[in-house]
């Protein structure tokens, strides 16, 4: 093999073998499966609203300041919804973010479907993206903490003689 070539069969073999390892790990599977059913709203709402208020006002720009509302509030309330998961555990902060989330977004597509006035869509897109539910970092915890428990139990049991 030359000195300047990368052997992709290779690399792409060290990089699914890794994958496989984390996959074999118990129960990583279906934390796997919610971590990436969790973050599709996060690439999919914005776009959602953009294409929302673009074809039922035929405005590109005013579908843009929307997506881009809810994007700002989901930059800052990210964060803090995180503290309040560690603070007051991720069920207590999870379940009341998403029936927020619904309403407010169930009202955002009804605010653009009436043509009703525009800081209503504001607003609800506004909140909507403050109340995105943090699935995929909370996944990403619970693994993590999953992941200690096994190793703390595994580590407690004794030796096998034999």
């Amino acid at each position: 093999m030359c000195a300047g070539r990368v052997n992709v069969r290779a690399a792409a073999y060290g990089v699914l073998g890794a994958y496989k390892q984390v996959l074999l790990t118990p129960h990583a599977l279906p934390m796997v499966a919610v971590g990436f059913i969790g973050r599709l709203p996060l690439s999919m709402v914005g776009l959602g609203c953009l294409l929302v208020v673009e074809d039922y006002t035929g405005s590109y720009a005013l579908g843009g300041a929307v997506a881009a509302t809810g994007a700002v509030t989901t930059s800052i309330f990210g964060p803090l919804l995180g503290r309040a998961a560690d603070a007051f555990g991720q069920r207590r902060v999870l379940l009341p973010i998403l029936a927020v989330f619904v309403v407010s977004g169930t009202t955002f597509l009804w605010a653009v479907r009436k043509d009703q006035p525009k800081w209503i869509m504001f607003l609800a897109a506004g909140v909507a993206g403050a109340c995105i539910p943090p699935i995929s970092s909370m996944a990403a915890h619970s693994m993590g903490q999953s992941r200690r428990r096994a190793v703390r139990t595994s580590s407690a049991d004794p030796p096998h003689c034999g």
